[in-house]
């Protein structure tokens, strides 16, 4: 019975597959985890601002129309 053409023939083929895997997993997992910290810096810098904001009041200048700022 013949192989089918799309997987490795010989035990090195195999390792070649999954040292090609392993490697392409690990590049995944380290931009997950540069993404993940990108995320709990945004929500540090956004917990700041809401703290700001709800201590002092909203310091935020609002446009009015008839007056401007």
């Amino acid at each position: 019975m013949p192989k089918p053409h799309n997987q490795p023939h010989s035990e090195a083929d195999w390792h070649a597959l999954l040292a090609a895997v392993k490697e392409a997993t690990q590049r995944a997992e380290k931009s997950i985890d540069r993404t993940i910290a990108l995320c709990d810096a945004s929500n540090e810098r956004m917990a700041k601002v809401e703290e700001w904001t709800k201590k002092d009041g909203d310091r935020m200048c609002h446009y009015d129309p008839k007056g401007g700022f």
